[in-house]
């Protein structure tokens, strides 16, 4: 009982160091474009979102409590601005797990600029678990919190996701790297 103990608070401080390490690169980058960009972020705040599209990705450290595991995860999406100042988007992606049982998804993404550079993002779609060489499908739902810092076409910032599938959670916090067109 103490050995599982032990190993989950160490996961615990494994997770926490290197969601820490993300956060602080993270904006320390950002900080860094921001001083240099100070002009274009004022035109942001002002005008709203400047791009009607974006490639992007996700990567971070997931975990897994139900399965004491973390893991490598990223995304991939494309989203197309939508209404006023592309306030809303939707698109589509796709997302994998790497782990001992692979988790693969395909979603609908959508998010809404809630102000500024906070974004929320909910995408519902298929979940595909791989094990051996069978595959399992179930309904997935991934809930995200990004705050995006815009330098040129270059979208930076730190991700926080939810995701719920076939009663597992995961958690990633990572960092949102985006190209806007």
């Amino acid at each position: 009982m103490n050995k599982i103990i032990i190993q989950k608070i160490q996961i615990n401080k494994q997770f926490i160091i290197r969601t820490l390490a993300v956060y602080l690169a993270s904006f320390s980058i950002n900080y860094g474009y921001s001083q240099q960009n100070h002009e274009q972020e004022l035109n942001h705040q002002t005008h709203g979102h400047t791009h009607n599209n974006e490639i992007g990705t996700a990567v971070g450290m997931v975990a897994i409590p139900k399965e004491n595991e973390i893991a490598l995860g990223f995304h991939l999406h494309y989203t197309k601005g939508v209404g006023q100042e592309n306030r809303f988007g939707i698109g589509i992606g796709l997302g994998i797990i790497l782990e001992e049982h692979q988790h693969y998804a395909i979603s609908l993404a959508t998010h809404c600029r809630i102000y500024k550079g906070f974004i929320i993002g909910y995408s519902p779609g298929l979940l595909i678990l791989k094990h051996d060489s069978k595959k399992d499908f179930h309904f997935a739902q991934h809930f995200e919190l990004i705050y995006e810092f815009e330098v040129g076409n270059l979208h930076l910032g730190p991700i926080v996701e939810i995701g719920y599938a076939n009663s597992i959670v995961h958690y990633m916090t990572g960092i949102h790297i985006g190209i806007g067109f």
